[in-house]
């Protein structure tokens, strides 16, 4: 390969990677835009649980550790349904297991609406 021809490669790699960036940074604020019409959080919206797999491998992030586990997809797939419906901040969920390391192993997800506050007693 030439001199010539290794810098045009390179000029065509760079001009491509740039277009590609420009093409997901639309891609993403458009996501974004959709998401907080619909209400759902951004960790929700860069959540895809591909179908017809199984499992779904998760990081969770808590207490400023990050522990990782391998979930039913069904179950995922149900979670994100819930929210869809209810909204995140009208959901709770719950990932249990045994906490090895940083692995959360044998673990599994549950989602559910919030019940609603119950209102306070009216004096009488």
């Amino acid at each position: 390969m030439t001199m010539a021809s290794s810098a045009l490669a390179w000029a065509a790699f760079a001009a491509g990677a740039a277009v590609s960036l420009g093409a997901s940074f639309v891609l993403v604020t458009a996501l974004e835009r959709v998401g907080e019409r619909l209400g759902l959080s951004e960790a929700l919206l860069g959540l895809v649980v591909p179908n017809g797999e199984p499992r779904f491998r998760l990081a969770v992030a808590a207490g400023g550790g990050t522990y990782t586990c391998d979930l039913n997809a069904k179950g995922v797939r149900r979670a994100i349904a819930a929210v869809r419906e209810h909204g995140a901040e009208n959901v709770v969920a719950i990932v249990q297991g045994k906490l090895v390391g940083n692995a959360i192993e044998e673990a599994g997800l549950s989602a559910q609406p919030k019940a609603p506050k119950a209102a306070a007693p009216v004096a009488a």
